[in-house]
């Protein structure tokens, strides 16, 4: 009984060391010059761009106050916690916050955590002509039971140390009316953005 289990053992670690093998690494800036075929790809961080933006950042005034919380995944499968049976893995930042106006709590999605369930904004879609700016699809949590119609594009530019300070601008997009992922059921939420599109933040 032993030897079966120490048999049945070596080949799922055979296995598993058979499919990291498999895995092809791509930087993670080198994303869009990739031919995607059947082979598994794993889009690394390898130069470790994203390290920059990770930590605390606040942008704060008289009214207005910004927390954002950056964490790194690595090795993350690009599901997304959907069916889409994708064997591919990928590096990417992880961002929660929490906004206020004129003292009142309109968002707030910390603690971070990773359940993708909580409201927060991902992705690693690093600039490769400026590798301190990155490119995320913004998204800010609905106030009512569906999600916000609004698109747009996030972009945070690391604007160096002494003091360590990131860029964040927003770049609008067109409403997706009636796209029946945003509401099942009940009234779209068409409100727009609360947050600044165009702020300065500095880390803590």
């Amino acid at each position: 009984m032993k030897y079966i289990y120490i048999i049945t053992i070596c080949l799922l670690m055979s296995a598993y060391s058979v499919n990291a093998q498999n895995e092809t690494i791509v930087p993670i800036e080198n994303w869009c010059t990739v031919n995607l075929s059947d082979d598994i790809y794993y889009f690394k961080d390898v130069n470790n761009y994203l390290d920059k933006f990770v930590g605390v950042w606040v942008y704060s005034n008289n009214n207005t106050y910004l927390k954002l919380e950056i964490i790194k995944e690595t090795h993350q499968d690009m599901n997304g916690g959907f069916p889409l049976n994708l064997d591919d893995f990928e590096d990417y930042i992880v961002i929660s916050m929490q906004y206020m106006e004129n003292g009142i709590e309109k968002y707030n999605s910390l603690p971070l955590t990773i359940n993708r369930d909580n409201p927060r904004m991902s992705g690693n879609n690093i600039d490769a002509n400026n590798t301190n700016k990155i490119k995320i699809t913004y998204a800010e949590p609905s106030l009512i039971s569906c999600e916000r119609i609004m698109q747009a594009d996030l972009f945070l530019e690391f604007l160096g140390e002494n003091p360590n300070q990131l860029q964040w601008i927003r770049v609008d997009g067109l409403p997706d009316y009636g796209s029946p992922n945003i509401c099942p059921s009940g009234v779209e939420d068409d409100t727009s953005f609360l947050i600044p599109a165009n702020l300065i933040l500095a880390k803590q």
